[in-house]
């Protein structure tokens, strides 16, 4: 997944490793924790020899995504209201049934940040949080939008006890 800002350069790449229902792999390491197979092409650029030279300087910066997935679609419709996941998946998946909208992705529940999300100035916005992230994100909502975005409890309102503790997204919702 490319994230590029909203001056078309390319700002990371994510790297996902998916299941055949389409979640994101998980392994549980010894002390039980789970590890996603998720990294970035540039640590995966970072173990190759010789590395690219502009990587030295990539690696310095202290914010190295600093958009949002999909971001660069922000110029395509400025009058369109944009509409913000966690993962860059669902929002590919959701741009596909929900086509009137922008649907970007800040890349993890705890990525809504004022950094990250300084491109939706003047934007209309309605986050979508994953199930059990409607409290976090209702609250960075109101500090980084002052109350003016909205935050979905679609998917807090109709899932099931099972569907919460799995922390299922918009796109588990989508047939």
């Amino acid at each position: 997944f490319w994230y590029i800002d909203l001056n078309a350069n390319v700002r990371a790449g994510q790297i996902k490793c998916f299941d055949h229902t389409g979640h994101t792999i998980k392994d549980v390491l010894p002390n039980g924790e789970n590890k996603t197979r998720t990294t970035w092409v540039h640590s995966i650029l970072e173990r190759q020899q010789p590395a690219p030279t502009w990587l030295a300087n990539y690696l310095n910066q202290e914010n190295k995504v600093g958009c949002l997935f999909g971001e660069h679609l922000l110029k395509s419709d400025p009058n369109k209201t944009v509409c913000v996941v966690e993962a860059p998946k669902t929002a590919i998946i959701a741009s596909m049934y929900f086509p009137n909208f922008v649907w970007l992705a800040v890349g993890a529940l705890s990525y809504l940040t004022a950094d990250r999300c300084k491109a939706l100035t003047n934007r209309k916005v309605i986050l979508w949080p994953d199930l059990n992230g409607y409290n976090l994100w209702k609250e960075r909502a109101d500090k980084l939008s002052a109350g003016r975005w909205q935050v979905s409890d679609f998917l807090e309102q109709v899932a099931t006890d099972e569907e919460r503790k799995s922390g299922l997204d918009l796109a588990d919702y989508l047939p």
